[in-house]
């Protein structure tokens, strides 16, 4: 297969069209050394050259454990003007490299979302930490008046 339509398969059309419900583990776990290493260098490379997070390519460079992407990372979570998406880059630097640092940046992110709609998804990101700290924060949210919030927050630490 040529390089260009894997990238393709692994990376679609940023749309709800193509990317509902979308993975591309099941490609990347297929993937020869070379081929990941390859694929690892173009990835960043899209990342460079939009100078924008796309999110699944973050979280595809995660899921490789890319400690090469790490810089180009670092760079887009000061840049990013979003706190979402901040979010899940530094979910996505955690999950490489362990940093711990990241924790503590992912609840100051988290403590600037005003909508319930940003809360509600961001406990997914909090919760794949798998940290004491981000537990704990996650714990303060059970009792929100909002029944969603709530119900997100207990949802996600396991308890009914």
């Amino acid at each position: 297969m040529e390089i260009a339509q894997l990238i393709n398969q692994i990376i679609p059309p940023s749309d709800w069209q193509h990317r509902e419900g979308f993975t591309n583990m099941h490609i990347i776990d297929q993937l020869s050394y070379s081929e990941r290493l390859l694929v690892e260098s173009l990835l960043m490379e899209k990342l460079i050259e939009k100078k924008s997070a796309d999110t699944l390519i973050v979280e595809t460079l995660a899921y490789m454990k890319s400690t090469k992407s790490l810089p180009v990372l670092n760079n887009l979570l000061i840049t990013s003007p979003d706190n979402f998406v901040k979010l899940i880059i530094a979910t996505s630097i955690f999950k490489i490299s362990l940093d711990y640092a990241m924790v503590d940046i992912a609840i100051d992110l988290f403590l600037t979302f005003n909508d319930k709609y940003q809360k509600i998804p961001a406990f997914v990101y909090l919760k794949s930490f798998n940290d004491n700290k981000t537990d704990a924060f996650i714990k303060k949210y059970i009792n929100d008046p909002d029944y969603l919030i709530s119900y997100n927050a207990k949802r996600h630490l396991g308890l009914n």
